[in-house]
């Protein structure tokens, strides 16, 4: 498992979260991976992670079958030490990492904490993002 390159356009990030079952028998992925972001100190940053459908159901997933989340959330740029810039995905006891700066534009942040500064964004304090398994 593991993720792509985020790709970022007007105020959003989008990535991958790509899995391979590897096994011998079929798998079942769940909606959505379980999903802990952390601040540059190591802090957990709260976000609220939600289905893009909330009708999906969980897929199966035949051996050697490779399958996709695309996960999607607001920024505001403000990458200055704060905000998410680790994002851990866990599927059973897969884990798959990516780090960096996760904010890019815009109103929102991925993120908990004020970031009323210089330029005067605002974070919203409840973060929220989607993730959407593909088929």
């Amino acid at each position: 498992m593991g993720f792509g390159g985020v790709e970022a356009a007007l105020g959003s990030r989008v990535t991958w979260l790509t899995i391979r079952n590897c096994s011998h028998s079929t798998i079942t992925l769940p909606v959505m991976p379980t999903l802990r972001q952390s601040s540059e100190a190591g802090v957990v940053v709260p976000v609220t992670w939600k289905p893009y459908d909330p009708k999906v159901a969980p897929k199966r997933l035949a051996p050697g079958q490779l399958s996709n989340w695309e996960l999607s959330w607001h920024t505001n740029g403000n990458c200055r030490h704060r905000g998410a810039r680790r994002l851990v995905a866990t599927v059973g006891t897969t884990t798959a990492a990516l780090e960096g700066c996760l904010d890019l534009g815009g109103s929102y942040a991925l993120t908990d904490e004020s970031s009323t500064g210089p330029d005067g964004s605002d974070a919203v304090p409840a973060a929220e993002g989607t993730v959407r398994l593909l088929d």
